[in-house]
């Protein structure tokens, strides 16, 4: 079960949701809502995306596939 911890992250079944790729994407499967709010802001012309704290990918991914050129940055 997802739950909050005393640091400030999310856990599932006691792992950082951020410390584990795997369980990240499992968490946020479904969640797909802000996506559009960024292809909305992009537009379709082919542009350069900065995704700051990129993860797995969950959002520069699909604005790859659009065709924007996307550089992802993570810790």
């Amino acid at each position: 079960a997802l739950q909050g911890c005393e640091c400030g992250q999310v856990v599932l079944d006691g792992t950082p949701l951020y410390n584990n790729p795997a369980l990240f994407d499992l968490a946020h499967r479904g969640y797909r809502g802000d996506i559009a709010w960024y292809r909305a802001a992009i537009g379709t012309t082919p542009a350069w995306v900065i995704d700051l704290g990129c993860g797995t990918g969950r959002l520069g991914l699909p604005l790859a596939d659009d065709g924007h050129h996307v550089i992802g940055i993570d810790e």
